[in-house]
């Protein structure tokens, strides 16, 4: 444990010095409202706990074979952080020195890009005035930091702008980032699919609650030939959600031809004698209850007990834990 403690102090403190000479000027506490790069690596880095486990002089290659698996997942953590041209390397010392780790880890983190220029391409031809409301809708991304979750939110929000205009099944293809040579910004390339408009069909109701059927129809925002909106769909799910609680409704969008979808829904009321928390909240508690009946019947038997008490104690274990799983089993399997 001591030699692990030692490790982790020195990569460390590897990290520190690399950073304060390779850090093209950044501060190593990071920029003002981001995390410090060697903060993300030392929370991130499994490095000391590799280097522990191929301590032995025996497995050396496989050391260096783990290692720099884990210098790749460092790598991309630190790009999807914004440092898209980071580089790590690690420096294997010939001779080894008393106190010091047997590998130096080197960091240049380059710049902490912000998304600049960024152009959408369909791969089927889009009425222009939505190529303009993707443009639009992409424009607030300008200046974000170029991190993974900044383009992930800028994917759904495409996804969402094309869905309000009537394309269900759109997806993104690819997200190509690339900094801009002498700035401190990426061009940010977006490839959407967006499949074709679809127009609204019927709706699935056999996994409806029959006592809840009538009221679902009512609340479907689409009649035949209505074109899709994500906006009237995300509605209905927030309707039923009210209407059979929480998790217990869902709704797909299933295509239906070449240009068309219907909605599957499922709806289970909620039970009237024993609700989900209560369902869950006694089975946990009967669980909870069972390990204590097992641990006086495990102090029953160092104590000597008579083997009828042991046995009464056994049952009563075995009794209560049938309980609590068909309790649990009657709130995870209720809605399916």
């Amino acid at each position: 444990m001591l030699a692990g403690r030692r490790l982790a102090a020195g990569f460390a403190a590897g990290i520190w010095l690399a950073i304060a000479a390779l850090a093209y000027g950044q501060d190593a506490a990071g920029e003002p409202g981001r995390p410090s790069v060697a903060s993300v690596l030392e929370a991130a880095t499994n490095l000391p706990k590799i280097l522990e486990r191929y301590a032995a002089p025996e497995s050396e290659e496989e050391l260096r074979e783990a290692a720099e698996t884990e210098r790749l997942r460092l790598v991309g953590i630190l790009r999807n952080d914004g440092y898209l041209t980071a580089e790590i390397a690690l420096e294997w010392p010939e001779l080894a020195i008393a106190g010091a780790p047997p590998v130096r880890v080197r960091v240049d983190p380059g710049l902490a890009y912000t998304l600049g220029a960024i152009d959408i391409a369909a791969t089927q031809p889009l009425p222009e005035a939505l190529v303009d409301e993707l443009q639009a809708t992409a424009a607030p991304s300008v200046g974000d930091d170029a991190t993974a979750a900044a383009l992930d939110s800028l994917s759904r929000r495409l996804i969402w702008t094309l869905g309000r205009n009537g394309y269900p099944f759109a997806r993104v293809e690819t997200v190509d980032v690339a900094p801009e040579p002498g700035l401190q910004t990426a061009s940010v390339a977006v490839r959407v699919d967006a499949g074709e408009p679809a127009r609204f069909v019927d709706a699935d109701f056999t996994r409806v609650d029959r006592v809840l059927q009538d009221r679902v129809a009512l609340l479907v925002p689409f009649a035949a030939g209505d074109l899709y909106s994500v906006e009237k769909l995300a509605v209905l799910r927030q309707d039923l959600a009210g209407l059979a609680g929480g998790d217990r409704a869902r709704v797909d969008v299933v295509p239906e031809g070449t240009d068309g979808f219907r909605l599957a829904l499922r709806v289970k009321r909620a039970s009237q004698l024993l609700p989900d928390t209560l369902l869950s909240g006694l089975g946990f508690g009967l669980l909870i209850a069972a390990l204590g009946i097992i641990a006086a019947r495990q102090a029953a038997v160092s104590a000597g007990a008579n083997r009828a008490a042991v046995r009464t104690l056994s049952i009563a274990t075995g009794g209560v834990l049938l309980l609590a799983g068909g309790l649990l089993a009657l709130r995870v399997f209720s809605f399916v």
